[in-house]
């Protein structure tokens, strides 16, 4: 058993199911204090006026965060929430509640690897040792035909290589023996606003209860192709996309589970097409 402390920050990867750093924390006996930043700059506008982050998905991601947090303090580890700068808060907790190493998954846009490059730099001249993995998408990048630099620009050359011939890994291992450190509680969540009551909550259970929903009490996966872009029905399409966007549902349990159920009640045009689409968010 390992006694290496470790912070681990969730980034766009929040839930319990299917997520390999828990369960890596978990096997090897790692003592984890979790940490989430809340970016001050989600919070700004843009030039035009904007708001970078309108208020039903702030409402979205604090009741995600608020699952979360109860996920984890059922099995004894906190989930510390704080507000600002990534780069400093990250390397503050890790000082702070004295790591011996950070955790995350990578992510792929611009500012975002930058950053992650930045605070790697700074935590190791702290003396933090940093583990970042392969981003939250459907098939691992150690698993594509060919390096990510060298990814084709066309989605049909990509879907050609890698349909067939990738196969999606199998979830990473339940999460039922964590170690949590003792430490104090942290809730740096901005105000919900007034007006962004919305049709979906937000949370991991509440994803995994849309997934069981849409597949196996309705049975409309049956029909998906012919119903994806209706608008005027709760069933139409998944709306598995809230979930998925800020990883509160893995792409690899749709997945699975979509196969499963071609297994249990037969494939057609509509459950290959769920799973083409998350070919194609995974190549977006």
């Amino acid at each position: 058993m390992s006694t290496g402390s470790v912070l681990l920050w969730f980034r766009s990867d929040l839930r319990v199911h299917d997520h390999g750093l828990l369960a890596q924390a978990a096997a090897k006996g790692h003592p984890v204090v979790a940490l989430f930043v809340w970016e001050e700059a989600w919070m700004r506008t843009t030039r035009l006026g904007w708001p970078r982050m309108g208020a039903h998905r702030v409402r979205f991601l604090a009741e995600t965060l608020a699952d979360l947090r109860d996920q984890l303090a059922a099995q004894g580890v906190t989930l510390r929430v704080r507000f600002g700068d990534p780069e400093l808060i990250v390397s503050e907790e890790a000082a702070r509640w004295e790591v011996q190493q950070v955790w995350a998954h990578t992510e792929p846009a611009w500012d975002e690897v930058q950053l992650e490059k930045r605070l790697a730099l700074r935590l190791r001249r702290q003396g933090v040792w940093v583990q970042f993995s392969s981003a939250d998408t459907l098939h691992h990048r150690d698993d594509l035909p060919f390096a990510v630099p060298t990814l084709p620009r066309v989605f049909t050359q990509y879907r050609s290589r890698v349909e067939k011939s990738v196969r999606v890994r199998a979830e990473a291992a339940g999460v039922d023996a964590l170690v949590g450190m003792k430490c104090e509680p942290a809730w740096e969540v901005p105000p919900v606003p007034r007006d962004a009551a919305g049709r979906y909550a937000g949370g991991e259970r509440v994803g995994l209860a849309r997934l069981d929903h849409y597949l196996w009490q309705t049975d409309r996966l049956a029909v998906y192709k012919q119903t994806r872009n209706g608008l005027l029905h709760e069933d139409d399409s998944s709306k598995f996309s809230p979930w998925l966007a800020c990883g509160a549902l893995s792409p690899r349990r749709v997945w699975h589970e979509v196969k499963r159920y071609e297994q249990e009640h037969g494939a057609n045009e509509s459950t290959y097409w769920l799973g083409f689409e998350l070919l194609w968010r995974g190549f977006f």
